[in-house]
């Protein structure tokens, strides 16, 4: 997957989507730092209906790395116009 060489569409689907999102819901715990965070489907359901109705959708996909031991993910948010901008994020493991 490439990334466009125009994000305008994309940017203004994103603004308008997050304009009416409200923020996602802290359901979880972490009794290490006794904490609450919000889980990955709190943030999903807070962004599904804005990212849909803006034709917005978005893919997280694993990256697999032969020179370290590690886990990627690509997260690639796209319009229904052919618009798309792709961010790196990585997580490493350690043994």
């Amino acid at each position: 997957m490439n990334q466009s060489e125009s994000i305008t569409d994309l940017a203004t689907a994103l603004c308008l989507a997050q304009a009416e999102m409200g923020g996602a819901i802290k359901d979880s715990n972490n009794p290490f730092f006794k904490s609450s965070y919000a889980d990955l489907t709190s943030v999903i359901k807070a962004i599904k209906e804005p990212f849909a109705k803006y034709g917005l959708s978005f893919v997280q996909l694993p990256v697999t790395s032969l020179v370290a031991m590690a886990l990627a993910y690509l997260l690639c948010l796209c319009t229904n116009l052919g618009n798309g901008c792709k961010v790196n994020t990585y997580c490493h493991w350690i043994r």
